[in-house]
């Protein structure tokens, strides 16, 4: 019978293949090596800590071996994303603590979601000014996330009617 790896562990080695993937061309030696030193570390709690470090360096090589063009690229299409999130973080607070729920008037929360999901606009405008138009296909996946990240926002709102 064959043991089965803690889950930790399994976590770690599966983000460390995913580090080691997601470095440039040129890291290769980085690649080989991070993997490797996952493997002697004995802790499980600390080799997933190792992985998630490698994870965060090889995200951060992977922007810095990209041109301008690119970064803005990639950058514009995370964002609208992430501010989409953090608008629907603000109406689940708003429920889930009463958060400014009584006012005649809009509160500071109404205004944090109202900037939020309009600041988006010139940020997707930037995405689809840097876009490589060449490769539609690869538009596909961040657009998305950004309609999909979009509707929990604003269809959060319309379910608590608030």
């Amino acid at each position: 019978m064959i043991a089965r790896r803690p889950l930790l562990r399994r976590m770690a080695s599966a983000l460390l293949a995913h580090a080691a993937r997601m470095l440039p061309r040129n890291r290769a030696s980085w690649a080989e090596a991070i993997e490797r030193e996952g493997q002697y570390i004995e802790n499980d709690a600390a080799a997933l800590r190792w992985a998630m470090g490698c994870v965060s360096a090889s995200y951060r090589e992977r922007i810095m071996a990209m041109d301008l063009h690119q970064r803005m690229n990639r950058l514009s299409a995370i964002a609208p994303t992430v501010m989409s999130l953090l608008a629907l973080a603000d109406v689940l607070m708003v429920v889930i603590t009463g958060w400014e729920r009584h006012l005649k008037d809009e509160g500071t929360a109404a205004h944090i979601f109202q900037l939020l999901i309009v600041g988006q606009l010139p940020v997707i405008a930037m995405f689809l000014v840097t876009a490589n138009w060449r490769q539609a296909a690869a538009l596909v996946r961040p657009v998305a996330f950004q309609v999909a990240a979009l509707v929990l926002a604003l269809g959060s709102v319309a379910f608590f009617r608030l």
